[in-house]
């Protein structure tokens, strides 16, 4: 409508026009356009309005722009993944050096591939303890039971009926019958080495799977439960490499300390059987406290090899068969069963570490 009195109503949009015929027209519900160079003004279709004022022409870029980003961005991660797949394929097999064979062929063969998580445990396995120092600190402590038993304990004769020990606190499959060890105790000249065999039979029939183990209450727990739930298929292998980078894990938690883990609760009950035993036997010129400190630190020792032997790949096991008619086995041998993969040595196996035998006469 052009050279036309025009006017505007805002709020319902209504606009008023008159020509010079004189007719009245009203437009309501429409939007308006007035371009003020001829005073012309246009009216659109309400559903074409709408749309075109929804989007505004910068909003239609920024659209644009953002599809073009994410589309940038699934190429990108699709190339990644191609790469990496084709890196995967092409990758050369790893190489070990001799004294990682062992454990590479335990994590490869035996439980899973060589990427992934199970690379990341095979450098994590710590290298296996050499045989000299298994066997080494295993003589240590056998020394060192000895010197304590002759320092604070005597060989005087005891009446009849006197210091009879209660053995049961030591166990029911004693190597030695309990009533053959009573005799040992009772005797002036078999009483040492009964002594010796009293306290070493209680720590090496505790540093294992046992409710009286020394090894932390933490790893204890778990190590029975993976030793009682084999339904699974959780093998030898397995269990020796979880026992190995949970000794590493807690060792290395622990850096700032000197001594080994040990089970408080447990290492104090060892200490109260073998008094209940040995007590009555006791050095009167030595003083009582010092003498239960020795034993106690004697005890976390053996606390401390079972801890060592506990992260070994390998598996050991103490042999007291006695060897001859007359004597009997006061300290063990130590015998390793199986390798560092994990596998069942030949014949008994290798022993790293001779046992004590003391002739007795027939008892």
């Amino acid at each position: 409508m052009a050279n036309s009195n025009s006017t505007i109503l805002s709020g319902n949009n209504t606009v008023n026009s008159t020509n010079p015929a004189g007719a009245h027209t009203t437009m309501a519900n429409s939007n308006s356009t007035i371009l003020s160079g001829n005073n012309t003004m246009n009216s659109t279709n309400p559903a074409k309005s709408a749309a075109s004022s929804s989007i505004s022409k910068g909003a239609a870029v920024g659209m644009g722009i953002g599809c073009a980003i994410a589309g940038a961005l699934i190429a990108a991660c699709i190339v990644i993944i191609c790469m990496r797949r084709r890196e995967r394929r092409h990758r050369p097999r790893k190489t070990y050096s001799p004294q990682q064979k062992p454990i590479a062929g335990l994590i490869t063969h035996d439980i899973g591939p060589k990427y992934g998580v199970f690379a990341a445990v095979e450098q994590s396995l710590p290298q296996p303890l050499e045989d000299a120092a298994i066997g080494g600190e295993m003589s240590k402590l056998q020394t060192l039971i000895k010197n304590y038993v002759q320092s604070y304990y005597h060989t005087l004769p005891i009446g009849k009926g006197e210091g009879i020990p209660d053995l049961s606190v030591l166990g029911q499959r004693l190597s030695i019958p309990a009533v053959s060890l009573e005799s040992m105790l009772q005797n002036p000249k078999t009483r040492i080495p009964a002594i010796r065999y009293c306290i070493a039979w209680t720590i090496f029939t505790r540093i294992g799977v046992v409710n009286t183990s020394l090894l932390p209450a933490e790893v204890l727990d778990c190590l029975q439960l993976l030793c009682s739930d084999k339904t699974d298929g959780f093998s030898t292998s397995a269990l020796a490499v979880w026992r190995a980078l949970t000794h590493d894990l807690h060792s290395k938690a622990n850096a700032g300390h000197d001594k080994a883990p040990i089970n408080i609760g447990s290492k104090e009950t060892a200490v109260r059987d073998l008094e209940r035993v040995i007590q009555p036997y006791a050095d009167a010129k030595h003083n009582s406290e010092e003498r239960t400190a020795k034993l106690e630190a004697i005890i976390k020792r053996g606390a401390s090899f079972g801890w060592i032997l506990f992260g070994q790949i390998s598996c050991f096991k103490f042999e007291w068969e006695r060897r001859a008619r007359g004597e009997v086995c006061i300290f063990p041998s130590l015998l390793q069963t199986l390798d560092e993969n994990a596998k069942r040595m030949s014949g008994q196996g290798k022993w790293l570490c001779e046992g004590e035998h003391v002739e007795v006469g027939r008892i």
